[in-house]
């Protein structure tokens, strides 16, 4: 993947804030990935990873930028790959009864 686990860093004595953090979904058909990358405290080596990330051009890769991207064009474009798409379930948050 793109760093080391926190563990295998701490191990080998890499400082742990140049880690990008990641979480995601498998879409429905198993092939592709909905994914989130963040760093805690941004330095350049993470914000490096990043960058590398955004500008990839390999098929099926979309990125959007937080305060950039509008909700509604990030979710019609990952509902295409997972149908039933929720931010709330994706960020761990379950919607119950429409309150969270």
């Amino acid at each position: 993947m793109l760093t080391d686990s926190p563990q295998k860093a701490q191990e080998s004595g890499r400082a742990s804030e140049d880690f990008v953090n990641y979480h995601y979904v498998l879409s429905d058909d198993e092939k592709f990935a909905i994914v989130e990358f963040s760093v805690q405290r941004p330095t350049k080596a993470s914000l490096e990873k990043i960058n590398a990330i955004a500008a990839s051009k390999e098929p099926g890769v979309a990125v959007f930028e937080h305060g950039k991207s509008s909700r509604q064009a990030m979710e019609a474009e990952f509902r295409k790959y997972k149908k039933d798409f929720s931010f709330e379930e994706f960020a761990g948050f379950k919607v119950q009864g429409g309150k969270n």
